[in-house]
């Protein structure tokens, strides 16, 4: 099993010779795989035999918006998936700009951000009503995951979705970690039916518009 590589630094005409004899200028002969003899020196000819069933690999880079998981595949493939937890449905992390030799159509997206996905995958627990002295909009779950948006705004019921909850600045350090005197909540009024909640996300996406609804 083997997956060619070419690389091309030749200066000038390639021909290829069948049996010794050079061909008339300008005519190319058949290539044929096997059969040939290896130029590398032989502590380099020796290929260890590929497992019987590879396995993907995933390794995970923190950066100061999260965590980017970067997964490496066995084989060639079109299409690439992945979901947070063992339920719910795949998202396909979609495709590259640029073509596999081995399929010939558009490489698929091997990596994916961990924060901005459990985001969308948790979207119902981005905010959370109490009723403590009054109504409370709690948003301790955009706090702790702040170091992938770059803007919370919000709206009290049908109102315009332009209102801005500020969060704390992210720190690269412990991006999950919330700090003393953050602001976790904010009070509305009693007569509050629902919010609505847009994420500007670190990247400069948008996320959908959702809406959560007040306990009555």
């Amino acid at each position: 099993m083997q997956v060619p590589a070419y690389y091309d630094q030749i200066v000038g005409d390639l021909y290829l010779v069948r049996g010794g004899a050079a061909l008339a200028k300008g005519s190319v002969d058949t290539l044929q795989e096997g059969g040939g003899t290896s130029v590398l020196p032989p502590q380099e000819q020796k290929v260890a035999a590929l497992p019987a069933n590879p396995q993907p690999i995933a390794s995970f880079t923190r950066s100061n918006s999260g965590w980017m998981v970067i997964v490496s595949l066995p084989e060639a493939a079109t299409q690439f998936g992945y979901r947070i937890g063992d339920k719910g449905e795949f998202t396909d992390a979609g495709l590259l700009d640029a073509l596999d030799q081995r399929t010939g159509t558009r490489m698929p997206k091997t990596s994916f951000e961990m924060a901005k996905k459990i985001l969308e995958q948790f979207w119902t627990s981005w905010i959370a009503f109490r009723e403590y002295n009054g109504m409370l909009v709690y948003f301790t779950q955009l706090v702790s995951y702040r170091c992938a948006i770059k803007e919370v705004r919000y709206s009290l019921s049908d109102g315009p979705v332009e209102k801005i909850f500020k969060l704390p600045p992210c720190d690269p350090v412990d991006p999950n970690s919330v700090p003393d005197g953050a602001t976790l909540y904010m009070k509305v009024p009693p007569k509050t039916a629902y919010m609505q909640v847009q994420l500007t996300y670190a990247d400069g996406t948008k996320s959908p518009t959702r809406s959560f609804n007040a306990p009555k």
